[in-house]
């Protein structure tokens, strides 16, 4: 539960000296945002101005909506590319390395996309990277996360019902399954990505047992965003750590003359299907 209270200059040296706020002239005032405790029902101070805090939940909300779409949509995109290609028909379609061919018309105008079996003979001056669609859905999601829960955890992510915490366990608990959760899966990939049905088995048990454990540890809201966010974590975590790395280690061979590990891009293929 939150409320405002206005804090004048008659307030308590006392309070003023513990919430480090400045002297203030007689007329003006300050808006601080308060909590009420779960336990104790004591209202405890939070010095977030009320209308800021609206504004930044509202810009953080709509820009990880907007750059979500973007990553989802590429992502679908690239889904129904890869289920297109065809064959090439023509000999102006064939060429070396190449794999299949899909042409498409859209807002009036002609397209034909390439794939390549590997790699090119030879690189365009310009190279299209879809990286930041992934990195700007994540911080905008954490930036949220943040927002929302961990600096107000007392409110949304501590339930005296499920278990007794303090405010630091929980946020700290919330942050340690983001990190955890990538490092167990990137673990799981690189033991048993060579048997996918496996890899799926073991990853679902290991997902139902974290909803299992911070469903039992924090609030039932807090638990199940933090379940989302852990696997847009990983997908995140999937573009910057795997797939965009990999991708640039073959661009840089071919820049160097040199012929590109293919397996590179395997494995980032690999990691592109689990994020669709």
């Amino acid at each position: 539960m939150f409320t405002s209270s206005r804090v004048c200059r008659s307030a308590s040296p006392k309070l003023l000296k513990l919430l480090k706020l400045p002297k203030l002239p007689k007329s003006s005032h300050i808006i601080i945002l308060r909590s009420l405790h779960p336990r104790t029902n004591a209202w405890r101070p939070f010095l977030f101005d009320a209308y800021t805090n609206d504004w930044l939940h509202l810009l953080a909300r709509w820009f990880h909506i907007i750059t979500g779409a973007a990553w989802i949509g590429t992502s679908f995109y690239f889904i129904w590319l890869n289920n297109s290609i065809r064959p090439p028909e023509s000999p102006e379609d064939e060429g070396e390395n190449v794999k299949g061919v899909v042409w498409s018309i859209h807002g009036g105008a002609f397209y034909r996309t390439t794939k390549y079996d590997g790699a090119p003979a030879n690189l365009p001056k310009t190279l299209h990277w879809f990286k930041w669609e992934a990195y700007l859905t994540w911080i905008s999601g954490v930036a949220l996360l943040a927002l929302i829960y961990w600096t107000q955890a007392q409110s949304f992510m501590v339930d005296p019902q499920v278990a007794d915490l303090s405010t630091s366990e929980a946020v700290f608990t919330g942050i340690g399954v983001l990190v955890g959760g990538w490092f167990a899966y990137d673990i799981l990939c690189k033991t048993l990505g060579k048997t996918p049905i496996l890899l799926a088995v073991v990853g679902l048990v290991l997902l139902t047992g974290m909803a299992f454990f911070l469903t039992n540890t924090l609030s039932p809201r807090a638990a199940y965003i933090h379940v989302g966010a852990v696997m847009g974590t990983i997908m995140a975590a999937n573009v910057f750590v795997v797939i965009i790395p990999n991708q640039r280690i073959m661009v840089d061979a071919m820049l160097a003359g040199e012929k590109p590990d293919t397996s590179k891009g395997a494995d980032g293929a690999l990691r592109s299907l689990h994020n669709n």
